[in-house]
């Protein structure tokens, strides 16, 4: 039964999983991030798409800050970014958010090119990305920690 779900699971993934193209951008700190080089790597990165004037985006941060401290506190391969997809924002805006939400991953501004190269419409918007560079979107935190937790289940079985 066990094998029957996990392969239900894997199946709607794949069905509705994209691929993705590499996102190489300094984040506010100067820090160069490379997405394929944390895929190679093995990571699980989940792109957090938010805006600084999103209340959405501002009123769910301390519950994806937990999730991202659980999945390190459990030593997951799971890496955060966080990107500004505003256009009229600028890094400052981003230095704003990662201060007034205590974000401990890397926070990213000035990503609307980031954005456009997803198809990001709204925020917050999730990526999930697989180290075999496909990829899933979720519109809110719960769905994201769900997908990571497929995602986690397919790497560690070895089935992407």
């Amino acid at each position: 039964m066990r094998l029957l779900t996990f392969l239900i699971v894997a199946f709607s993934f794949s069905a509705t999983a994209q691929t993705a193209t590499n996102v190489n951008i300094d984040d506010i700190d100067g820090v160069n991030q490379d997405l394929f080089t944390e895929l190679d790597a093995g990571n699980i990165v989940v792109l957090k798409f938010f805006t600084n004037w999103c209340s959405i985006c501002n009123n769910t941060a301390d519950e994806v800050v937990a999730i991202y401290n659980d999945y390190q506190t459990n030593g997951d391969p799971v890496v955060f970014w966080a990107l500004d997809r505003d256009q009229n924002e600028t890094n400052a805006h981003a230095t704003t958010y990662r201060n007034n939400n205590s974000i401990p991953f890397p926070v990213i501004g000035e990503a609307y090119s980031v954005a456009q190269q997803f198809g990001v419409l709204y925020q917050p918007e999730y990526y999930i990305v697989r180290p075999d560079r496909s990829y899933v979107k979720r519109t809110n935190y719960s769905s994201m920690n769900t997908a990571v937790d497929e995602a986690l289940a397919s790497v560690a079985t070895g089935i992407e």
